[in-house]
C-alpha cells in the first residue's frame, strides 16, 4: 500500500481501517505501521485509545477549544524522560508523548531553569480576562524564591508597579472624561 503524508492528522477512515485490521487479527502494529506508513508510535496510541474507549472515542472530534492542557505529572514524566535520554530528539519526544514538539521544549527549559516546582504550576499561558496578550503579571507569579524575605520583597514590588498602573489610569480616564463633557464659558452660570 502506498504511503500516506497528510501531517499529524490523519482522515478518520484512516484510523478506522487500521483499527480494524488490527482488531480482525489481520496485522501486528508494526506490519500496520510500515504498509500505511504511518509512525508505529501513533499505530499503538490508537490501538491504547481504542481498547480503552473504544472507536467512538478514537473517531470523535477533540472537545474543547483548541488548546490542549496538559496535566502537570504529564509534563514532568516527559521532560524527565527526554532528559534521560538526551540522544533522542524534541520531535521524537512530541511523536512518542503525542504532545506539540513546541511544548515539550518549553516544558524542558522551564525544568532545567526554575525546577521541578515550576512545571507543576497552572500558572502558564495568557489569562481569559487578559487583553492584547500581556503576560507579566502571570509569569511573575511563577517565579520560585528561595526564601520568604525575597518573596515579600517580589509581591511588594508588584504591589507598587500595580498602584501606579491604576492611579495613572484613573487620570487617563479623568482627561477622558474631562475632554467628552461641554466646556462651559468662563462667567457663565447653569
Amino acid at each position: 500500500m502506498s504511503k500516506i503524508k497528510s501531517g499529524k492528522h490523519y482522515p478518520k477512515d484512516l484510523i478506522a481501517l487500521v483499527i480494524n485490521d488490527y482488531a480482525d487479527h489481520v496485522r501486528s502494529a508494526k506490519q500496520l505501521a510500515d504498509d500505511y506508513g504511518i509512525p508505529y508510535n501513533t499505530v499503538k496510541y490508537w490501538i491504547k485509545k481504542y481498547n480503552k474507549n473504544g472507536m467512538d472515542a478514537l473517531l470523535k472530534p477533540r472537545s474543547g477549544g483548541k488548546y490542549i492542557t496538559y496535566d502537570p505529572s504529564f509534563k514532568l514524566r516527559v521532560t524527565e524522560y527526554w532528559l534521560e535520554h538526551p540522544e533522542v530528539s524534541s520531535s521524537q519526544v512530541s511523536e512518542m508523548f503525542h504532545a506539540s514538539r513546541g511544548a515539550v521544549r518549553n516544558w524542558r527549559k522551564i525544568y532545567l531553569e526554575q525546577g521541578e516546582d515550576a512545571l507543576k504550576k497552572e500558572l502558564w499561558g495568557r489569562n481569559k480576562n487578559m487583553k492584547n496578550g500581556k503576560r507579566k503579571a502571570v509569569i511573575e507569579q511563577t517565579e520560585v524564591f528561595a526564601n520568604p524575605e525575597e518573596q515579600i520583597a517580589a509581591l511588594e514590588k508588584q504591589v507598587r508597579y500595580l498602584q501606579m498602573e491604576n492611579d495613572y489610569l484613573k487620570k487617563l480616564n479623568a482627561l477622558v472624561q474631562e475632554k467628552k463633557s461641554p466646556q462651559k464659558p468662563k462667567g457663565e452660570k447653569r
